[in-house]
């Protein structure tokens, strides 16, 4: 009799079990919409994520309660920290005895110099509890950091032997050969290598830990691998292919699984800008506007309709903000224009999030001009507004 019992819990278990692991993989299987994406997993995880719209394009990064500024001044160039609420700014250093004007503040970003430590801070990122930047250390493409209570910087991890042309004056650039986008997400930082019109996308464990791994590679001389945005687990990019000339392309819409460590081809015809919010994506149709398309059924229709070009979108819980290079455009739900700007006002959408926005432009004497919206989900005739320029 006791062995009986035996025997029927030991089935009863592998019954449970196996029931248990049915369960999980159907209800995985249900999750998957029909880009292939598993909807359940477009979901931020504090402190794992980066930010996820626009991480590989601007010098702005933000929190709750303010942002972060790569900024050129008349003493070199500094990170700065501005708090939303009071409108007030500092330098992100947190050295008493500093003076902020020159090379030992640690929100002194040193610019491209041969054969020394410098930062590219063309892109910035906030993941955990530092900003990161990528940059080069004597010829190495590196990616580095600086913690946002303004305690130290350095050097996080090595990428690749980069190519470095040298200018006249001994200032060294990025060649078009080795300039890459970046993004962190979830312990990695995933980076494109370009080589001409052909790149690819690699990964490599934040803290060094493991080699470059790739993990889109691109099938001919005319791929190209860009603009990398992270959602839950995946990293969404872009893959285009240029015709002989070079004078046109097709791109599509791909996405890394972190997870499953496979790659997904979400949608064609995805050849300009795009964004992804809960298990939307919203891009740009060049000629007709503003497209929203369901991951979950696969469902697509215009939105917004305009014949500009945009280079930024952004989908906020009642609007949609849109740049183009003759300003920023605000339409509502129903796609009606509600607000317009010209490039007084913004060139460049810097940061955006369902309660701030962060415009830039350059003012009349030539100076980066930042504007800090602070209530978005307003009507635009309502919007508080501070105009900075960081010294």
């Amino acid at each position: 009799m006791g062995n009986l019992r035996k025997i029927v819990s030991a089935t009863m278990a592998a019954t449970l079990l196996l029931s248990m692991c049915g369960c999980g993989s159907t209800s995985d299987k249900a999750d998957i919409g029909e880009a292939g994406i598993n909807c359940a997993d477009l979901v931020s995880v504090d402190d794992k994520d980066a930010e996820a719209w626009m991480a590989t394009v601007g010098h702005v990064c933000s929190t709750e309660d303010g942002a972060y500024i790569a900024q050129s001044t008349d003493d070199g160039t500094f990170l700065f920290y501005y708090e939303y609420d009071s409108g007030k700014y500092t330098k992100v250093c947190n050295k008493p005895e500093c003076s902020h004007n020159d090379e030992s503040c640690i929100a002194y970003l040193n610019g491209f110099e041969d054969d020394e430590e410098c930062y590219d801070t063309s892109t910035i990122q906030k993941y955990g509890d530092a900003i990161y930047m990528s940059g080069l250390d004597n010829k190495t493409a590196c990616i580095y950091k600086v913690n946002c209570d303004g305690s130290q910087k350095g050097k996080v991890v090595d990428l690749f032997d980069a190519e470095v042309s040298v200018s006249k004056d001994g200032g060294a650039t990025f060649s078009e050969y080795t300039s890459f986008e970046f993004c962190i997400h979830r312990g990695y930082v995933y980076y494109c290598i370009r080589n001409g019109q052909n790149s690819s996308l690699y990964r490599k464990k934040l803290d060094g830990s493991s080699k470059s791994e790739e993990t889109m590679v691109s099938i001919d001389e005319q791929n190209h691998v860009y603009r990398l945005e992270p959602y839950g687990r995946y990293v969404f990019f872009q893959r285009g292919q240029f015709n002989e000339d070079y004078s046109d392309m097709t791109s599509a819409l791909y996405a890394y699984d972190t997870k499953e460590n496979e790659t997904i081809k979400v949608k064609d015809d995805i050849i300009t800008v795009y964004m992804i919010k809960g298990d939307m994506l919203y891009y740009e149709v060049v000629g007709e506007g503003i497209h929203e398309y369901s991951l979950v059924d696969g469902s697509d229709k215009l939105v917004v309709s305009s014949d500009e070009a945009y280079y930024m979108i952004y989908k906020t819980s009642n609007a949609y903000i849109a740049v183009c290079f003759d300003g920023i455009r605000v339409y509502d739900e129903a796609g009606n224009l509600i607000y317009k700007a010209g490039r007084d006002v913004c060139v460049e959408l810097s940061y955006v999030n369902d309660n701030y926005l962060v415009m830039w432009t350059a003012n009349d004497d030539g100076e980066s001009q930042y504007t800090f919206i602070n209530n978005v989900q307003d009507n635009p005739d309502n919007w508080n507004s501070n105009t900075v320029v960081f010294q």
